[in-house]
């Protein structure tokens, strides 16, 4: 499941700083509230790194109490817009983790149009 926000209005850049902070922190909450639930153990806790271009990015991994299943979480802020991917397999698939991870730290972020009326957009190639 992939889901984004898109930050758009006449804001000062504080304000818009402040609302890209609360994004990433809904983000970050919905990873840790989906890792509460009784059946899981996190099997990583929430991390969270700078990428090269400046972008936060954040990951949580865990598992089913069983083993059967395991359950990933992952968010990254671009310059107005925060993305959030969360990602389910059965054991055996864990190797998607990876895959996923590198994609979404792969999202190129671009501007489109001119300064004053610019859209955000990202994508996975």
């Amino acid at each position: 499941m992939v889901n984004s926000a898109l930050i758009s209005g006449g804001r000062t850049d504080k304000d818009r700083q402040a609302v890209k902070d609360a994004l990433q922190q809904n983000a970050e909450d919905s990873m840790r509230h989906a890792a509460s639930d009784a059946q899981l153990t996190v099997s990583k806790p929430l991390t969270k790194a700078s990428l090269s271009a400046g972008w936060l990015f954040a990951e949580m991994h865990c598992k089913t109490n069983d083993g059967s299943a395991w359950f990933s979480g992952f968010s990254v802020a671009g310059p107005a817009t925060l993305v959030l991917v969360t990602v389910e397999g059965n054991t055996g698939t864990e190797g998607s983790v990876d895959i996923v991870s590198k994609a979404v730290k792969g999202i190129t972020w671009a501007q489109i149009g001119p300064p004053e009326k610019r859209k955000p957009f990202w994508k996975f190639w």
